[in-house]
């Protein structure tokens, strides 16, 4: 049997309330090995608690690392370097918010002990939850590539044709997020040429085909994404070339003083402004309510249960400023 390894990275995961536990308890009982890369200065107890999961799941291995946050390659870079850390036939990349389905388990292990030949890299399908039970099918896109080859040319990072010149530093113009895989040869994207998606709005296609639906919750509760922006914000701003360093970072491009190690500590918010910002997306045709076939995993309902979720009829009978108050 052809082995599979997992690696991903978790920064603040539990002052975020990121559903990471849940995301290796997902894709554990399949992995060899899952590589999990932290940062010890990201002191919120996420190590601490991966620490105490190893012990019910040896197959993690714990990777401390002192990032480059100058870096403006910091999300590729550090998901190759999880990945330089693992060892078997095959890999999945995960993120920390990032599920996969316990129906999917079996799809994976036929699919890496049938690899396609001529292929190095497979696309899965990606269920981009949003604002609770709605999907949207922009912006992240419906599909990734997910599961590829061991071999030691296939890295992540900035592509070649699309990096900018800073310093000891590569930047990316708006056509890259910095994290795809390339060669690590020539700098080249690497693309799949071989998918393993389907449709999840058809019900045949989501339930009885082979293709892999993996279940991105990064956005499923829209208050806790908002309050990750003084952290994503410095990332993409540090890769699109907004921010010369984590030392230039002191105010961010609305003008709020920010603080990068206390992400807790910036300006909250507005009820107003958040109301009027989810109020837009919500009109987006890409926004829509969830098939009623497509469910979550049962190991993510306490975290569900958990969420705040915007509703626009609450704001109507003015309940919205109730569910929004830990923004205050």
């Amino acid at each position: 049997m052809k082995k599979l390894d997992a690696y991903t990275y978790v920064l603040w995961g539990n002052l975020y309330k990121l559903p990471y536990i849940q995301m290796i308890e997902s894709i554990v009982p399949i992995v060899n090995n899952i590589v999990v890369v932290v940062d010890e200065r990201f002191s919120d107890g996420t190590i601490a608690t991966l620490e105490r999961l190893c012990l019910h799941h040896p197959q993690i291995i714990l990777i401390k690392e002192r990032l480059d946050l100058d870096d403006p390659g910091i999300d590729g870079k550090t998901k190759a370097t999880a990945r330089s850390h693992c060892k078997s036939d095959f890999l999945i990349q995960l993120d920390a918010d990032e599920i996969v389905r316990l129906e999917d388990l079996p799809k994976i292990q036929r699919l890496i002990e049938n690899f396609p030949t001529n292929c190095d890299i497979v696309n899965t399908s990606v269920i981009n939850w949003f604002n609770g039970d709605n999907l949207k099918y922009s912006a992240a896109g419906w599909t990734k590539e997910r599961i590829s080859r061991n071999l030691p040319h296939i890295t992540h990072g900035i592509p070649r044709n699309h990096r900018i010149q800073y310093g000891q530093y590569y930047q990316s113009d708006k056509m890259s997020d910095g994290a795809g895989y390339i060669d690590a040869r020539t700098g080249v994207s690497m693309q799949s040429n071989s998918l393993c998606v389907g449709n999840v709005r058809d019900k045949n296609s989501y339930e009885n085909s082979d293709a892999i639906f993996i279940q991105h919750y990064s956005w499923y509760d829209v208050v806790r994404k908002w309050k990750m922006s003084p952290t994503w914000h410095y990332f993409w701003g540090l890769l699109y070339g907004y921010y010369k360093n984590l030392d230039d970072y002191t105010v961010n491009r609305d003008g709020d003083a920010v603080d990068f190690w206390n992400p807790m500590m910036q300006k909250k918010q507005s009820i107003e402004e958040l109301k009027r910002s989810l109020t837009n997306e919500m009109r987006e045709h890409s926004i829509r309510p969830v098939p009623k076939w497509v469910t979550h995993p049962g190991l993510m309902s306490a975290w569900i249960d958990l969420a705040q979720i915007y509703n626009p009829r609450q704001i109507m009978r003015g309940r919205f400023q109730e569910i929004c108050k830990n923004m205050q």
